[in-house]
């Protein structure tokens, strides 16, 4: 069954097309929608390395290394609640 596909209240339902351009774009809009990434990849990198980073700082302060660890954290500008924050081990 041909038709456009509306989201609404997580109830999926079919309407049929008026004409052949409303096909074309919709085809147009689910073909982008399956291609095209959901991700931000430069956050997600950006992300995954503040996380590396926070990890490295925790290594440097178990193994007594206080001053690398301050120097990193001086260096990427990281503020003091990123690097309170207990969940990057």
């Amino acid at each position: 069954m041909a038709g456009t596909l509306s989201l609404e209240r997580k109830i999926m339902t079919i309407k049929p097309f008026k004409n052949k351009k409303e096909r074309i774009a919709f085809d147009k809009e689910f073909r982008d929608m399956l291609t095209k990434p959901s991700i931000n990849y430069e956050q997600m990198k950006k992300t995954m390395f503040t996380f590396k980073l926070l990890n490295l700082i925790k290594k440097c302060r178990g193994k007594g290394k206080f001053q690398l660890a301050i120097n990193l954290a001086n260096k990427y500008k990281l503020d003091k609640v990123k690097l309170e924050e207990a969940y990057y081990d």
